[in-house]
């Protein structure tokens, strides 16, 4: 039963991103803070949360 779903770079590092987003409640993060604990770089994680 491997692959039943596949999910692109994009799609999982938007389902992190919102993640990170959430458990932080009000406090606001930066890009780059969630590029670094994504191991992303911050030009594509910008990019994929436009």
């Amino acid at each position: 039963m491997a692959n039943i779903f596949h999910m692109s770079e994009m799609v999982s590092l938007a389902l992190h991103s919102i993640i990170i987003i959430a458990a932080r409640g009000e406090e606001l993060i930066s890009a780059k803070e969630i590029a670094d604990q994504l191991g992303a770089s911050r030009a594509h994680l910008t990019k994929t949360l436009q």
